[in-house]
């Protein structure tokens, strides 16, 4: 594994292995722009037939991350896809860790402007509304301009691009302008230094591991563990929903049926949320799901505790062995994939096949 794959996954633990599992050389389940990169799955896709469905889910590090791998490897996105071929359904999975519904909203859209989907599984994680921002690796969505005229439209899609798209020295938006000079010149001198001097293209992952250890430093200075309580940060928060609020609008509006879901969390020990602010939240994402006349899952006891993880000694911030709420292993997947599966199944989502 690479520097960057490092990077990637350090929120895994060491007791977690990231499975992206594919068909045969067909590529289903993806992750960013770098890592498991986006365009395998693309790539890989084929258009159903006009009278059946392809589906999008996309989550963050659960739908990849194998508790306990010795005990099997088996995901959330192998079943289903399996299930859904059978029906001669298309599939597709985004999972990249820590995504919050900012980078969500992104990843939706972008696929969207590539491949025909009918369907949405969105994964919204409480965790996940503690994050912001959109990560370098996910910028290249940025340079599509059928993603950036739909963000456009969108309340917080505007501040996406007015953060995170290209600018020139005065400000100005460079995004809305295809291959303009300032990208050419800029794109010639990467390829330069690159050829000329190895560190140079070294400079992503180097970043990503002093990330890395940042983090883990600031959890070891802290005291932070997995059972640690989670609060709302409040204006994350607001941004997250908003978000999640503008995926619902952009499926409105291209027709596109969803399924927004909370993530489940092991019931054997006492949560890392704030209570009252955890139910909050998934009143919360019900109702905007419900606005757009959309469907809402709860999900959080359905995988049992046996089958939830752990963080060994060596990986932890104490030393000790801790409890890791967010990762399960193999077989716990096939409890959420039976969850979605029935859920889809009671909407009649296919009905019309």
């Amino acid at each position: 594994m690479n520097t960057s794959e490092d990077a990637q996954e350090f929120a895994l633990g060491l007791d977690n292995t990231a499975y992206f599992p594919k068909d045969n050389n067909s590529y289903y389940h993806c992750s960013d722009f770098e890592y498991f990169p986006i365009q395998n799955c693309l790539d890989s896709f084929t258009a159903p037939q006009k009278s059946h469905s392809s589906i999008l889910l996309t989550g963050n590090s659960q739908l990849h991350g194998i508790n306990q791998p010795d005990k099997g490897l088996n995901s959330t996105s192998q079943i289903l896809y399996q299930s859904l071929k059978d029906q001669n359904n298309r599939f597709l999975a985004v999972s990249v860790p820590n995504m919050n519904l900012q980078e969500q909203l992104l990843l939706n859209i972008y696929i969207a402007s590539k491949i025909p989907i009918s369907h949405m599984i969105i994964a919204a994680s409480f965790d996940n509304t503690r994050e912001t921002s959109i990560r370098e690796s996910l910028i290249p969505a940025l340079k599509e301009q059928q993603v950036l005229q739909s963000l456009e439209r969108l309340s917080f899609g505007k501040k996406i691009i007015q953060t995170y798209g290209e600018k020139d020295n005065a400000g100005n938006n460079l995004s809305i302008e295809e291959d303009n000079l300032q990208q050419k010149v800029e794109k010639i001198l990467d390829k330069s230094l690159v050829q000329q001097w190895s560190a140079w293209g070294m400079r992503e992952r180097l970043r990503f591991r002093s990330i890395v250890e940042v983090y883990q430093l600031r959890n070891r200075v802290l005291g932070i563990t997995p059972n640690s309580i989670r609060k709302k940060i409040p204006a994350r928060y607001v941004d997250n929903l908003e978000s999640l609020r503008n995926i619902m609008e952009f499926a409105s509006q291209k027709g596109i049926k969803v399924l927004v879901y909370s993530p489940p969390i092991r019931s054997d020990q006492k949560l890392p949320y704030n209570l009252d602010e955890f139910d909050s939240f998934k009143d919360d994402i019900q109702d905007i799901a419900e606005a757009y006349n959309f469907n809402f899952a709860d999900f959080q006891s359905k995988v049992p505790s046996q089958y939830w993880g752990f963080v060994s000694g060596a990986d932890s911030n104490t030393g000790d062995k801790e409890i890791d709420f967010m990762h399960f292993q193999g077989e716990g997947h096939t409890f959420l994939a039976k969850e979605i599966l029935a859920t889809i199944d009671q909407m009649e989502w296919f009905k019309d096949q």
